[in-house]
């Protein structure tokens, strides 16, 4: 198969194998190629497909130019680093903001930053208040699209 087609033919492949070694039947004449197919599926699926033997049977012809291949691998890379940073904002976050609102309440009380100092420090609280249930909603938008 080629691109898209490639990846299906490749899944379908898979799927054949997994189905004839249920039956305890042979899946040497089983075999895939695909031109500039994008990679498919996760980590489980090819520790799942090398586990079983069954990823040497699948040849994927990649032009090192083309980016059809790689976007998959992409989004997978975008996803998991969106979380890993969204866990570490949550972390400084919730180390930072009793600091920076302690802070920012005695610059305000203090009346070095003027009469617009609680307001600034009122509006920073609000927006410090909101960030855990913000960063639970982007998680959660990471988690649905990949």
């Amino acid at each position: 198969g080629h691109s898209l087609g490639g990846a299906v033919a490749h899944m379908v492949a898979l799927n054949m194998m997994v189905h004839l070694r249920s039956r305890d039947q042979p899946v040497d004449n089983v075999k895939s190629i695909a031109f500039g197919a994008p990679y498919f599926g996760n980590d489980g699926a090819q520790q799942f497909a090398e586990k079983h033997s069954l990823s040497p049977r699948l040849l994927t012809i990649v032009n090192e130019k083309d980016p059809v291949p790689y976007i998959l691998r992409l989004a997978e890379t975008v996803q998991c680093t969106g979380l890993t940073l969204l866990e570490k904002v949550r972390d400084f976050s919730a180390k930072t903001r009793p600091i920076a609102l302690s802070m920012l309440g005695i610059l305000s009380s203090s009346g070095l930053l003027g009469p617009g100092a609680v307001f600034v420090a009122n509006a920073a609280n609000s927006v410090l208040s909101q960030m855990p249930a913000k960063l639970d909603e982007y998680k959660r938008l990471l988690q649905r699209w990949g």
